[in-house]
């Protein structure tokens, strides 16, 4: 018990010295490679387009990914420009010398014996994939920037979703026949029991480039998190599944600066997200409420702490982002902030980091010297003392 209490305190020390870095690292948005909307008819899909800047999308599972996905797809076809989506990628899917390991899920305005070669599927050719493409997402986890010829600017894009929402919404995902709150109840117990010694990883795998660690995934939990806030700083727009109209606003920023596809980005800022297939008539608020008894509320806390350390600095890094690109547009210097939005959209804001909550909400806060957000959450030093 005093070992796992003094490592504990060990990662609240690390991120909270994590944390004041990541809000004072604005290093990423001192250049800003936006890409523009091009209404040209005429589509070469072998021209090298190198001298145009490439986006990096990591796809986090349960993240509104394939929304994103989506958008990406269809700003290709508006815009003439050119994807590629890659998924089923082996280790993180870094690129090994020649080729990429991944398999290429779908493109637009691409030329596929150039990017694919022999192989019509798996294992893109590094160089022409680089050097072709606009943009590149899917499943793979940081470090794809390894692809990107010398010299061509690149930024890297990735969406977050509350921990506690995407775990929930992950197991619908792979289980449909859970339709009950007892149904989520049971598979939850299963999956993490009572006293159990797991921890949640979703986020962090991705941003963490766990693969790339001397241990890889058997890595210690603690480096895990010090390796995803390190690149995360590196990611020049972070979207927040919580906070959608600011993350499109993002997105039009770097992608279309001047405006040219107006309608699209609308319709994007104001529709629903995709739906999954998992019923949606039960609720995760009844989810939570249930989970909350019986005293398995500490267990999921500790469960989701490294996940939710991870979170809170992504809302940092999405509200700087909302400062540096957009400036006096960004939409979270008004309507009381993204504490406000915050306390209004989470289902369990008493998980999170108060202090790197607050930190977040500040970033955008009008006047200079605002009041603390009113996002009411226990700190990560009341976790410990569980």
């Amino acid at each position: 018990m005093r070992h796992a209490a003094a490592l504990l305190c060990l990662v609240v020390a690390q991120v909270n010295a994590l944390a004041k870095s990541t809000l004072g690292n604005t290093t990423v948005y001192q250049t800003l490679p936006r890409l523009e909307c091009s209404k040209e008819t005429d589509t070469n899909k072998a021209a090298d387009v190198r001298a145009e800047p490439i986006i990096l999308f990591v796809h986090v599972f349960k993240a509104a990914g394939s929304s994103v996905r989506g958008i990406f797809r269809r700003y290709a076809e508006k815009c003439n420009k050119r994807w590629a989506c890659l998924v089923q990628c082996q280790k993180g899917g870094s690129p090994r010398g020649a080729t990429v390991p991944c398999r290429l899920r779908d493109m637009v305005n691409l030329n596929r014996r150039l990017v694919m070669g022999e192989d019509g599927r798996r294992n893109p050719r590094t160089e022409n994939l680089g050097a072709l493409s606009h943009i590149v997402g899917g499943h793979f986890h940081y470090g794809m920037h390894m692809l990107v010829p010398q010299g061509r600017k690149y930024f890297y894009v990735t969406v977050v979703r509350e921990p506690l929402s995407t775990w929930i919404s992950g197991m619908r995902y792979h289980d449909k026949s859970l339709k009950t709150v007892s149904d989520v109840r049971n598979a939850a117990e299963k999956f993490l029991p009572r006293g159990s010694n797991r921890f949640y990883q979703n986020g962090l795998t991705y941003l963490g480039a766990v693969d790339g660690l001397p241990l890889g995934r058997k890595a210690p939990m603690p480096e895990k998190l010090v390796s995803a806030l390190s690149n995360l700083e590196d990611v020049l727009v972070v979207g927040v599944v919580e906070s959608w109209p600011t993350t499109i606003d993002l997105l039009q920023a770097m992608l279309d600066p001047t405006d040219q596809a107006p309608y699209m980005w609308d319709r994007y800022r104001d529709s629903a997200r995709k739906k999954n297939t998992a019923s949606k008539s039960l609720s995760s608020v009844d989810i939570v409420r249930d989970l909350r008894g019986d005293g398995y509320w500490a267990d999921i806390r500790r469960f989701l702490l490294f996940e939710n350390a991870f979170y809170a600095a992504a809302l940092a890094r999405h509200a700087l982002a909302c400062k540096h690109v957009l400036g006096d547009d960004c939409r979270l210097r008004r309507q009381g902030g993204l504490g406000v939005l915050l306390n209004a959209s989470l289902l369990a804001p008493d998980l999170l980091p108060s202090g790197d909550i607050d930190a977040a909400s500040l970033v955008n806060s009008q006047p200079e010297k605002p009041r603390v957000s009113p996002v009411a959450v226990a700190s990560a030093h009341a976790v410990l003392a569980e």
